[in-house]
Parts: structure tokens; C-alpha cells; sequence
């Protein structure tokens, strides 16, 4: 009897398989779809690493009193940064200093920017 009932299995339809072949293909659609947005989400995280990195090194160029170009134009991985310092501001009554950078650059077409401000003593 059980010869009987496995003697009328034929194998695969070709609609099963035609179903099972599209089911694959829409989940790599979705791997490769995810795996694109990872690589853009990497390059724009390595973006804001350099412009952080420059940001830091200005901040650190100003407290050390060193004179800098202002705008500074550096180039990293093919993207060019534009790093600017704002003018100091004295806060409390003089025995402060504010002083920021400022790093810009093009992204896709879009403006992006890092600012960062930190006090010194006068």
C-alpha cells in the first residue's frame, strides 16, 4: 500500500517551481536592497568621522593659539571639506572664550555640516 500511494508522486509541478523561483528572487531583491543601503550608510558615517576629525583638530589649533586659514578647503577620500572657526566670544565677564569650528561639505547634492564649540580660559 505504501508503494501504492508513492507510485503517484510525479515530481515538481512547473507552477511549484515557477512559485518557489519568484519567492527566492523577492527575498535577494530584498538582501541586495539592504546590502546597497549598508554600503551608504558606511560611506556617510565615514564622512561625518572625517568632518568630526577636523572639527577637533581646529578646535584644538585655536586653543593652542595658532593662526589658521579661514575658510580652509581639505580634501579626504574625495570629498572636500570646508572648515571654518567663527569669531571668539567673550563669556563671563571676560575670563572666557568661545571659540567653534565648523566643517561643510556636499553630499549627494545635499549641504551637510559639523559644528562644534567648546570654552577656554583668557
Amino acid at each position: 500500500m505504501v508503494m501504492h500511494y508513492l507510485g503517484k508522486q510525479q515530481g515538481f509541478l512547473l507552477i511549484e517551481a515557477l512559485v518557489a523561483t519568484v519567492i527566492i528572487a523577492v527575498a535577494l531583491i530584498a538582501v541586495a536592497g539592504m546590502f546597497i543601503q549598508s554600503q551608504q550608510a558606511g560611506v556617510q558615517a565615514a564622512d561625518y568621522t572625517a568632518a568630526t576629525a577636523l572639527a577637533q583638530a581646529r578646535l584644538e589649533a585655536l586653543k593652542a593659539g595658532l593662526i589658521v586659514d579661514d575658510p580652509e578647503v581639505i580634501p579626504v577620500n574625495s570629498v572636500e571639506y570646508t572648515v571654518t572657526s567663527p569669531a571668539p566670544v567673550s563669556v563671563h565677564g571676560g575670563r572666557l572664550r568661545q571659540i567653534g569650528a565648523r566643517v561643510e561639505w556636499n553630499e549627494r547634492g545635499r549641504q551637510m555640516q559639523v559644528e562644534m564649540t567648546t570654552y577656554v580660559l583668557n
